[in-house]
């Protein structure tokens, strides 16, 4: 899983902190918009469950973890950037 925000971290360019930080809300748009990459990067990469994956990043709660997967693939049908940034982290 470290792997996993070390490679989003670095594709967004944006902390490991910032990404596993309590609550930033829609106030930091970067970090917000590279943790629901992780999210949906960390599901395909690894298999854990919704709930692991909250725990692991700043201890949401697995709702949170579903909403963001959603809209992960939102802005990947919509936003050219975030697309490239995800392709880069999937990659690793």
């Amino acid at each position: 899983m470290i792997g996993v925000l070390s490679d989003v971290s670095k594709a967004f360019d944006v902390g490991i902190g910032r990404l596993v930080q309590k609550s930033t809300g829609w106030d930091d748009v970067e970090a917000t918009r590279a943790r629901m990459a992780a999210y949906s990067i960390a599901r395909l990469r690894h298999k854990i469950s919704l709930v692991k994956i909250g725990k692991l990043i700043g201890g949401r709660d697995h709702s949170t973890i579903i909403h963001g997967i959603k809209r992960c693939n939102d802005l990947l049908a919509t936003d050219p950037d975030f697309a490239a940034a995800y392709r880069k982290a999937r990659r690793g």
